[in-house]
């Protein structure tokens, strides 16, 4: 059991550790980072109640479990927009005003130490929840919230930019984007977890796909980092 809870959350604090290695300009306060992280795990729990919320409100309006409509709008309402909502509201009380803040690339080390802890937090719950087995936590090895978080950070970072620049309109897409577009790669990830059978090889296609796209991502965000 201890084993393959390591499993579990190894993969997201690797993860964690490389984005931190690529803030090349300003490394961020380790006090900040660990109230992002806190925070990670924290908003875990109200996401799980408003979730379970949502699904009960889902059925009671006739979507219900194993059919496409319920998988399509629970993937990416009753869950991605509720988690990647809660991991927004993080940067929007403990970033946004924020005098570290003064780097695009800050926003991705803020985002990954949110979407870290989720995750690895998750991972637990889930591991515990069916047992610890092996096969749960291979299941999870990929940290799909820490990909999620390399979108959201790219995007709220160059909000920043815009927004301190005193270019609103780009800066109002770009938060637009720092939700939406994890939403959205969010709510496709756990589409195919819920239909399952065929869509299992086009989940871990995608997963694999994306992982090593945000790595890039994060490199060149890195290379190219700004301050704002």
């Amino acid at each position: 059991m201890d084993k393959a809870v390591l499993f579990g959350v190894i993969p997201p604090i690797l993860v964690l550790i490389y984005v931190y290695y690529m803030d090349k300009i300003e490394k961020e306060p380790i006090g900040l980072l660990a109230k992002f992280f806190i925070a990670g795990i924290i908003i875990a729990i109200p996401a799980a109640i408003v979730e379970g919320i949502l699904d009960f409100v889902f059925q009671i309006a006739g979507l219900f479990p194993g059919t496409l409509i319920y998988s399509a709008v629970s993937a990416v309402f009753g869950v991605a927009l509720v988690e990647e909502g809660f991991k927004f509201l993080c940067l929007e009380i403990f970033a946004k005003k924020n005098k570290e803040f003064d780097y695009r690339f800050d926003a991705i080390v803020y985002t990954m130490c949110v979407g870290i802890a989720f995750a690895a937090f998750e991972n637990i719950l889930y591991i515990v929840s069916y047992g610890a087995g092996w096969d749960i936590a291979f299941a999870r090895l990929l940290p799909g919230h820490s990909i999620f978080a390399v979108f959201m950070g790219f995007y709220y970072g160059n909000w920043k930019g815009y927004f301190d620049a005193g270019n609103l309109e780009p800066a109002k897409k770009m938060k637009m984007k720092s939700l939406w577009i994890p939403v959205l790669l969010h709510g496709f990830y756990d589409f195919c977890c819920f239909i399952g059978g065929p869509l299992t090889y086009v989940f871990f296609a995608y997963l694999i796909g994306l992982t090593i796209f945000a790595l890039r991502f994060v490199k060149k965000a890195s290379a190219t980092d700004l301050p704002v």
